[in-house]
């Protein structure tokens, strides 16, 4: 039946109908008709000769089929004979924007393949671009901010009083949460700009790859995500980073270290908790990022596990039959955690700490995915913010707490 009709595929014009057909053969194929599809993998090559795309079709078709005999040697081979064939494409194409797609593609595939040598051969393709010559044209936008306002708002969280007052209106600051309707309109717009029709291959520090959007949704994820990145930074650079800064300058005494442990055994009476952020905050004002990363980290990530237990939500997996018990990962606890906390501190935690599209200066730095040094200050400020919410979570829950018991002895009396 297959084999009929691929013989009504037209060989020039119609190549994408065999291969349809082909891909519903094979997912509901059974051993014994192996060789007949072996046969059609053999006609559709001729059908793909001369087209890139029916090519990268046909190479879709062989992984599949190698992933059905598990064959994981021939799966690497397939991928990086797929890899190659798009740095071929992209020799020969004779448009800028088309060369670079086709480099992108090339080195996406290189990556799943882990081949370093042509990993390397594809960025060293992506160098020889030169931006003049293959058309393309640089462009660049700025952006005002009201700074009048914005010292306004500083000097406001800053005050003449004392430092655990300061940091106190410091967390009292909106998170720079996006809401849908935002988010709507940045995809909106990002959708209207041609660039949005090529691949974008969203890459770490190291140029590893992080996420290949290729489907209208993960597109809309992509631009989420770089939507709120802009967000963050924005927020780091105009306000949060002025703001610490200036409290360190009017409020940093040789008592400093006592009023921070003051401040953050209130929310938290555990001395590991409270020295260690308190230490974090002035690893942060010497100029130590990596101290205040690492001490500030494992307190967030304790204080989230505390967090999630107190809600009710699941921060130690039980052990089962046949694997042992363990502590839920960060990411896990902060799916869970969603609706239990403040939508914007939720955001703020999820997209600063554990998201891979985001920040992710856990992984980052407890991972080893970034080995900068010195670790930015930049980093560690977005660290510490992030305690300075938790801080104000845990004391608006403790007051809360409080008020619900004087209100049920209160009924008690009456």
């Amino acid at each position: 039946m297959l084999q009929a009709e691929l013989a009504l595929a037209d060989a020039v014009n119609r190549p994408g109908i065999a291969s349809r057909l082909f891909t519903l053969a094979l997912e509901c194929a059974h051993d014994e008709s192996m060789p007949v599809l072996e046969e059609c993998l053999e006609r559709m090559r001729s059908l793909c000769r001369g087209d890139e795309w029916s090519a990268d079709d046909l190479f879709r078709h062989e992984i599949r089929f190698a992933r059905r005999f598990a064959d994981p040697a021939e799966m690497r081979q397939l991928q990086e004979r797929r890899a190659r064939h798009w740095l071929t494409a992209a020799r020969n194409a004779k448009a800028g924007l088309a060369r670079l797609w086709r480099i992108q593609r090339a080195s996406e595939i290189a990556e799943r393949a882990g081949d370093s040598e042509l990993i390397r051969e594809v960025r060293a393709e992506l160098d020889r671009l030169e931006w003049s010559r293959d058309d393309f044209h640089s462009a660049s936008f700025e952006v005002e901010l009201p700074a009048a306002e914005i010292r306004a708002v500083v000097a406001e969280i800053v005050g003449d009083d004392s430092l655990p007052n300061a940091l106190c209106r410091l967390a009292l600051l909106d998170p720079p949460a996006l809401s849908e309707e935002g988010i709507r309109h940045v995809t909106d717009e990002m959708s209207s700009v041609f660039l949005d029709r090529i691949q974008i291959n969203l890459l770490d520090e190291a140029d590893r790859l992080v996420f290949a959007p290729s489907t209208p949704e993960e597109r809309m994820q992509y631009k989420e995500s770089q939507a709120r990145q802009l967000r963050l930074s924005m927020f780091r650079e105009a306000l949060l980073e002025q703001a610490l800064n200036e409290i360190r300058e009017r409020h940093w005494t040789d008592g400093a270290g006592g009023e921070l442990y003051g401040f953050f055994m209130a929310a938290w009476p555990d001395q590991w908790i409270a020295d260690g952020l308190a230490r974090a905050f002035l690893y942060w004002a010497s100029g130590a990022g990596e101290e205040t990363v690492v001490l500030a980290l494992r307190r967030v990530e304790r204080i989230i596990r505390d967090l999630l237990q107190e809600c009710g939500g699941t921060a130690w997996v039980p052990p089962q039959p046949k694997a042992p018990g363990h502590a839920q990962g960060l990411g896990a606890m902060m799916r869970e955690l969603r609706g239990h906390v403040d939508d914007s501190l939720w955001q703020y935690l999820k997209w600063t700490l554990s998201e891979p599209l985001g920040l992710n200066l856990r992984a980052k730095y407890f991972h080893a995915l970034d080995a900068t040094v010195p670790v930015p200050l930049e980093d560690a400020t977005m660290v510490l913010q992030a305690v300075l919410y938790l801080w104000r979570d845990r004391i608006q829950r403790k007051v809360a707490a409080e008020a619900g018991g004087r209100e049920d002895s209160d009924g008690a009396a009456v």
